[in-house]
């Protein structure tokens, strides 16, 4: 699952791993909890992170169903993401971009500051990289759902979820 900060990967991930009896992770949470890595952003080396997925995954007897959020930007980190799902061990079923509008999500985001962040730096971050998650969307099972409600109701991100699931 991929889309900018705000649009509600996570909510959305969770939701439909529970529906597909799958295992929700999001890369950054990942990065900053397990891997104590404080900013997973900035100058890290997503094929180590990607590496030390594996290996979490395969320690914590993980579901075969992985739903993972992701921002796979700069080029290097669509790279890596790329590479991953490439692997022998991992099947790729879909691509699934989260939309919500600048204004949703920046309302979102403000809602879950981290110390030191500058919520608005991270949209135009992500804006300015729009084009990686455009080379995604031309994996064969693309899926684009929009999120602008502006809270994270319960059955909204239940109705997105579901949406996604049909059409797996």
């Amino acid at each position: 699952i991929v889309g900018k900060p705000g649009a509600g990967k996570s909510s959305i991930g969770s939701e439909l791993a529970k529906l597909i009896g799958g295992t929700n992770l999001s890369l950054g949470g990942f990065m900053r909890e397990v891997l104590q890595i404080p900013d997973p952003h900035i100058g890290i080396d997503k094929n180590i992170v990607y590496e030390e997925l594996q290996k979490y995954l395969q320690e914590q007897k993980a579901s075969d169903t992985l739903v993972l959020d992701c921002h796979p930007y700069p080029e290097d980190a669509l790279k890596a993401l790329q590479t991953f799902v490439h692997q022998p061990s991992v099947a790729l079923w879909a691509v699934v971009h989260v939309q919500a509008d600048d204004s949703v999500a920046l309302n979102r985001l403000k809602k879950q500051v981290r110390p030191g962040q500058a919520v608005e730096d991270r949209l135009k971050y992500f804006n300015d990289n729009q084009h990686f998650i455009d080379m995604l969307m031309e994996y064969p099972l693309a899926i684009e759902v929009e999120n602008n409600v502006d809270s994270d109701d319960a059955r909204t991100i239940k109705k997105i979820a579901e949406e996604i699931s049909r059409q797996l």
